[in-house]
């Protein structure tokens, strides 16, 4: 003993030491919340500022939440629409994929995602136009039914243009990257001679 009660100072070091080693060891998916997780993956992945961090981070959670309540209201559609809805929806899951992906490249979706808005509430709509029928309105959901299917197609349409305009801007930015460092090759071989 050093001094009185200096057994019970070194246990309490002891056990706060082990308590702090072991709080360093827990998995990151324990110790910080999925916000936190997506501010840090997104810092690193490149996103810039914290403002910008939060401004994609919004644009996740809202595609996200945009794909869950589109296969969320689907209470007994037929077989077309259900699809239809899932495609969209996974559509919408990949487009938040994407954007963690590559935060910086972000642009095109601010406007995909308020078309995709009002895409969720037509499906939303005729999911409580199909609830609250009663069996004398079966032509108004088949009729609501229709311009959900619409909207749908527009929506994926749309979708997949951005992509394919995506895929084409990187096939075009690839071609000048290419020409450049070919073009510098050759010379090289010229000043060789």
């Amino acid at each position: 003993m050093i001094f009185p009660g200096s057994d019970a100072l070194l246990l309490a070091g002891l056990t706060l030491a082990l308590a702090f080693g072991l709080g360093l060891m827990l998995p990151d998916r324990i110790v910080f919340t999925e916000a936190e997780l997506l501010r840090e993956t997104l810092r690193l992945r490149g996103a810039g500022s914290a403002e910008n961090a939060e401004r994609v981070i919004v644009r996740i959670v809202r595609a996200r939440a945009y794909a869950r309540r589109m296969r969320d209201a689907d209470n007994g559609f037929r077989a077309d629409l259900r699809a239809l809805v899932e495609e969209v929806a996974s559509d919408l899951d990949q487009i938040a994929a994407r954007i963690l992906e590559r935060p910086r490249e972000t642009s095109d979706t601010t406007a995909l995602l308020a078309r995709a808005g009002l895409a969720v509430e037509a499906v939303e709509r005729h999911s409580e136009i199909r609830r609250d029928s009663t069996n004398g309105n079966e032509d108004l959901v088949q009729e609501t039914r229709d311009r959900v299917i619409a909207t749908l197609r527009h929506l994926a349409d749309v979708m997949d243009a951005t992509m394919r305009q995506r895929v084409m801007q990187k096939v075009t930015d690839l071609g000048v990257t290419t020409g450049v460092a070919d073009d510098l090759y050759e010379s090289m071989k010229g000043n060789d001679r």
